[in-house]
């Protein structure tokens, strides 16, 4: 192991907790924040050498966890845009429900990689058809069609998950209830 290599290792040990704190702090979601306080060190260790005297590379790591975590963000706030024109497009009331962004999002991951990504490109980043028509190199025809089939299979695919999903909470039910009518 190199000294720079063991100057980064105990970086990390004298300020991980501190980079967990700060993250915790700004997102919601705890996987987020592990993937965050990762992204920063592997920036970090990318900049070494650019890295300030000892006593202030903590509020460098923090000034890049800021870059990282406002990345982190921006794409937290892509996916609600998508989920909430995906919802509109498919009649999903938006209530705030995990599980049912749980399922658009794996109903979303189902489909074949070409799909999802024109799927995102009209979505998430608002492109027309010719837009993507260019990040795809076909017409917009073509564009047309394949959204016109990816919305069909995410149709599809969404209201399998949602169904399955609704049978397995009322079979999760009914235990609850015989338990409720024993106790009466």
């Amino acid at each position: 192991m190199s000294s720079s290599e063991g100057d980064f290792e105990a970086l990390i040990s004298a300020t991980r907790d501190d980079l967990l704190r700060y993250a915790i702090r700004r997102l919601d979601n705890n996987e987020a924040v592990e993937d965050a306080v990762a992204e920063t060190y592997v920036v970090a260790w990318r900049r070494w050498t650019e890295r300030p005297p000892s006593d202030e590379q903590l509020f460098w790591l923090y000034g890049i966890a800021r870059l990282v975590l406002a990345n982190v963000q921006r794409g937290q706030r892509r996916r609600i845009r998508l989920f909430d024109r995906l919802a509109a497009t498919h009649r999903i009331s938006r209530t705030g429900d995990q599980a049912t962004n749980d399922q658009l999002l794996s109903a979303i991951a189902s489909l074949p990689t070409d799909d999802k990504e024109a799927l995102r490109l009209a979505y998430w980043e608002g492109l027309t058809y010719r837009q993507i028509g260019q990040v795809f190199g076909s017409s917009e025809n073509a564009v047309e069609l394949r959204l016109r089939r990816a919305r069909h299979a995410l149709r599809v695919r969404l209201q399998g998950r949602l169904e399955q999903a609704s049978k397995r909470s009322n079979i999760q039910a009914i235990p609850n209830i015989q338990e409720k009518v024993m106790e009466q």
